[in-house]
């Protein structure tokens, strides 16, 4: 690439920062660390927005494709915040402490977890309930980030049910969101 390009970097136990890139994997490593202030010795492991990993063949490719390309990483051996849950024992085991939930709430009780691991969805959800609406570009955001869930959750065919269920959800965590025309404030179900 001849020219830099603006990626946005994340890491679950670090603040969400934008660093140039000029396309050089190797480079914009040392970007992280630099920006991060990571020591040498730490390996870092490169992923897209789903997980996937990247390497030197792959990253110039994924700037090509986006704007501001959305990449996550991991130091190995360092512990993340992740959520297991077994929905059919209605208990969320995680590595804070949650209390038990009903099937009723069980995606609240998700959202919540995902709300509270992740400032930049706690700062969108905070703003649109203070503004009292959802923004086509943050609707897009927390559709994206709440829909990824439900599939790592339910996999790439969520029952009706499961999706009604997550619909409700959202519409407890941002009232904003409810169709005024309808009873339970969703359309479609």
């Amino acid at each position: 690439m001849n020219s830099s390009k603006l990626v946005r970097v994340s890491n679950s136990r670090r603040p969400l920062k934008l660093i140039s890139s000029n396309g050089s994997l190797e480079e914009f490593e040392l970007s992280v660390r630099r920006n991060y202030e990571l020591d040498n010795d730490s390996v870092i492991q490169f992923e897209d927005d789903h997980g996937a990993a990247i390497n030197a063949e792959t990253f110039p490719i994924l700037l090509s494709i986006f704007p501001i390309a959305d990449i996550g990483f991991k130091l190995v051996g360092e512990e993340t915040a992740e959520i297991a849950i077994d929905l059919s024992s209605q208990q969320l085991i995680a590595d804070f402490s949650i209390p038990s939930f009903s099937v009723d709430n069980s995606f609240k009780q998700v959202l919540d977890c995902v709300i509270h691991q992740n400032k930049q969805i706690s700062a969108i959800v905070a703003a649109c309930n203070y503004k009292g609406l959802v923004d086509d570009k943050a609707a897009t955001f927390l559709i994206k980030e709440f829909v990824f869930k439900l599939v790592e959750l339910k996999g790439e065919s969520p029952s009706p049910s499961d999706q009604k269920q997550l619909a409700v959800a959202l519409i407890d965590i941002l009232p904003c969101w409810r169709y005024p025309e309808s009873k339970e404030g969703l359309v479609g179900f």
